[in-house]
């Protein structure tokens, strides 16, 4: 089935096959209406889109939601051959109605679709699944010490602690613009400078007005020295581009020192930003699915999708050739929130199905302890998990979750962390701090990947300082991005969505929770039981969704459900 969320960017979305499926049941979950069973057409209809999806997935190409129906009604086989020549990302509408005039010279052939018996086709029956493809493969990955916080804080939250804070992330960043088309010079020695000269700096930006005039004015400062510079109201396409300049951040600029020599004159700007490159790609056709904020103990924990889930990934429902693919599936991320906590937000206590940490853990445990021990599972913590709250956040205490530390198949990191699996690097972060940057850029809740790819631009997951979220002073920048990350996987805003950028395969998590009258208070919007699959030989993702089509599921919306 397909959706229709802007930001679900090509991703091939597969319910699951629920003629398969276990039946759990919850209290207050109701039941499908028996007359909202496709008719045959319909059924028909979604064996072609399945078709047509899986042959996108064999040519390595993305499809978006509008062009998938445009493709049920053409030779999409012809039409894709055609399209993966193209070197294309996502498969736009635009895109098959271009390439349909080109081969077969009118846009009507678009509407006139195969010959009716190409709908009725049956999918290539695959013998049942004996043994797991991933049960053949040793796990290959390197957790990336060297760039994650270990959990001994050395801050005592002094002022020094701050300045080294910050000395490391100007040094980094200012490393990488250095020679990137800039020669940077300090500020104090502005004043050596002759009048109208043309200088490159490299500064962090400690404030940001815009005057009367509409001028953009700045407080820079490097480790030498602070000035102000100008961004002029006449410079439109410069005035734009500071729109998406915050507090904090690390830049270089190309700048004319004006002839009254105590302002800097703005010529231009940029960031720090990751370079351009193609997604790296594994040999080993494995991959891992991605989740996060599953909220254990919340009286909105979606049990029943949850546990559907659960049976999905030991390959207990599906169709056989489902089977094989999640079969692939060697790896098993979860960027944090792994329960609701206790006390994490104002009156969370009457929301509370479980009202003890401990018990929320024991349920938690329970679920992975009944995952196969070849797939390899990466836990990381949220801002509901019992850690501190400030980045970078130490991984959830053994205490909590006694049996998991004691399985060799289960890592607990901290958050952010970074691990190379299948020689694909990984930068894995729940994503608290992204609620700051979206509120200093202006980025609205539904577009979480808008607001990562600008974090990946800056090259720092901390864009702004002491507003919307606290970060613990330690002395090494942690929530610096000082490796070109392969895939980004994130959580918190309980909010699916996907995209690339540079080579950089962008996710952000959904939920298992309905929306709590809280997060809907602050403009949350959830899209609860969807689960991304992100394969390492194709780049590929595909996305599963346990939240329609199936037996119990509800009929309301998760959003109508919350109020």
């Amino acid at each position: 089935m397909t959706f229709n969320y802007s930001n679900h960017r090509g991703i091939n979305v597969e319910s699951v096959n629920q003629t398969q499926a276990q039946t759990v049941s919850t209290p207050n979950t109701p039941t499908q209406a028996a007359d909202s069973k496709p008719t045959p057409q319909e059924e028909t209809f979604d064996v072609r889109k399945t078709h047509v999806l899986d042959y996108a997935d064999h040519k390595g190409l993305m499809v978006n939601p509008t062009a998938l129906d445009l493709l049920v009604s053409t030779n999409y086989v012809q039409v894709l051959d055609a399209l993966a020549q193209d070197n294309l990302l996502v498969i736009t509408e635009a895109h098959v109605q271009r390439k349909v005039q080109t081969l077969e010279g009118s846009a009507h052939a678009i509407a006139t679709p195969n010959p009716p018996e190409t709908f009725s086709q049956t999918p290539e029956s695959i013998p049942a699944i004996k043994r797991a493809p991933r049960d053949d493969y040793s796990p290959n990955f390197k957790i990336l010490s060297h760039l994650n916080y270990n959990g001994a804080s050395s801050s005592k939250g002094k002022a020094d602690d701050f300045l080294k804070l910050f000395q490391d992330k100007y040094n980094f960043l200012f490393g990488e613009l250095n020679g990137r088309g800039y020669s940077p010079k300090p500020l104090n020695k502005m004043d050596r400078m002759g009048r109208d000269s043309d200088i490159d700096v490299v500064v962090m930006v400690s404030d940001k007005k815009n005057t009367k005039n509409g001028h953009v004015m700045l407080d820079i400062e490097d480790l030498e020295g602070h000035a102000k510079a100008l961004i002029p109201a006449n410079d439109a396409p410069l005035i734009e581009k500071a729109k998406r300049l915050t507090v904090d951040d690390v830049i270089g600029m190309k700048v004319r020192l004006a002839r009254t020599g105590d302002l800097l004159i703005v010529k231009d700007f940029s960031w720090p930003d990751l370079p351009q490159r193609k997604p790296r790609t594994s040999e080993a056709d494995l991959g891992m699915i991605v989740t996060s904020d599953i909220h254990i103990g919340s009286k909105l924990f979606l049990r029943n999708w949850f546990e559907k889930f659960i049976a999905w990934m030991k390959l207990e429902v599906g169709s056989e050739k489902e089977k094989e693919r999640v079969g692939k599936m060697k790896y098993l991320v979860i960027a944090g929130d792994c329960v609701d906590g206790v006390g994490v937000y104002p009156n969370q206590l009457g929301e509370l199905e479980v009202k003890s940490i401990n018990k929320q853990y024991e349920q938690f445990e329970n679920y992975l302890l009944q995952l196969p021990e070849t797939l390899e599972i990466f836990i990381t913590p949220g801002n509901h998990d019992p850690c501190r709250w400030h980045d970078p956040q130490p991984p959830v205490l053994k205490e909590f979750v006694p049996k998991l530390y004691g399985m060799k198949n289960i890592h607990f990191l901290p958050s952010p962390s970074w691990v190379e699996i299948e020689d694909q690097k990984t930068l894995i972060y729940h994503g608290s701090g992204l609620i700051g940057a979206m509120d200093a850029m202006n980025i609205p809740p539904t577009k979480p990947e808008e607001a990562i790819k600008e974090l990946l631009i800056k090259r720092d997951l901390m864009s702004v300082y002491g507003t919307k979220h606290p970060y613990a002073p330690e002395p090494k920048a942690y929530m610096l991005v000082r490796e070109h990350p392969d895939v980004y996987i994130g959580g918190d805003n309980h909010y699916n969505a996907y995209t690339q950028y540079r080579g950089t395969t962008i996710i952000n998590n959904g939920c298992w929770q309905l929306t709590s009258d809280y997060a809907a208070s602050k403009g949350f919007i959830a899209t609860p039981g969807r689960v991304p699959q992100f394969n390492f030989k194709t780049t590929t993702l595909r996305e599963s969704r346990f939240d329609k089509q199936q037996e119990n599921a509800p009929t309301e919306t998760p959003k109508e459900m919350g109020k």
